[in-house]
């Protein structure tokens, strides 16, 4: 008798075990993998509307400023080194000319840089940041004179890398510091 109790408890403790395997293995492991994916997505997403935050400081206008808008060299130019238009950001730059037009102050075009100096191929013409990104905006302040916004009302200044969007110097952030602020100065 007392075989048969023993040997049901052991038939017991197996089956338990089994299941306790079977419930780690089914259960629990796809739960802790789903729960890794969805901390590196949190963590992915975190990062994100801290760039977007980030971002969103540029534009934020301040009791100085009627309007602002910041486009990055790549929502700009084919490539940084041609400072040739993007066909798409013409048509959102043309967008603008209503609002510069009815607004008045004067328009501030500033062309920002990251910390390295032109791109190789355009050391030639630009042998600092400082004429880099006064090209940069110099380029889009004909564009908007071109399109009946007056002269007299646009200033073309630049900032080269001392004012960073992105204080990181992976590409991205440098990618964001590399850009072109349209600013309405108030009356």
């Amino acid at each position: 008798m007392k075989s048969i109790f023993s040997s049901i408890g052991w038939i017991l403790f197996l089956a338990l075990a089994a299941a306790a395997l079977v419930f780690y293995n089914v259960g629990y492991l796809p739960q802790a993998s789903r729960i890794g994916r969805l901390r590196q997505e949190i963590t992915m997403w975190t990062q994100e509307v801290r760039e977007l935050s980030d971002s969103l400081k540029l534009l934020k206008p301040d009791r100085d400023t009627a309007f602002r808008a910041s486009f990055t060299f790549d929502e700009l130019f084919f490539s940084a080194e041609s400072l040739v238009l993007i066909s798409q950001s013409e048509a959102t730059l043309r967008s603008y000319v209503p609002t510069l037009q009815a607004t008045p102050g004067a328009i501030e075009i500033t062309g920002h840089t990251d910390a390295r100096t032109a791109p190789d191929k355009l050391r030639d013409r630009f042998p600092t940041a400082w004429e880099y990104g006064a090209a940069a905006a110099a380029r889009i302040a004909r564009l908007f004179i071109s399109w009946g916004i007056p002269a007299d009302r646009v200033r073309v200044s630049c900032h080269a890398d001392t004012r960073p969007a992105a204080a990181k110097s992976d590409p991205a952030s440098r990618a964001l510091n590399r850009r072109v602020e349209v600013i309405i100065l108030r009356k």
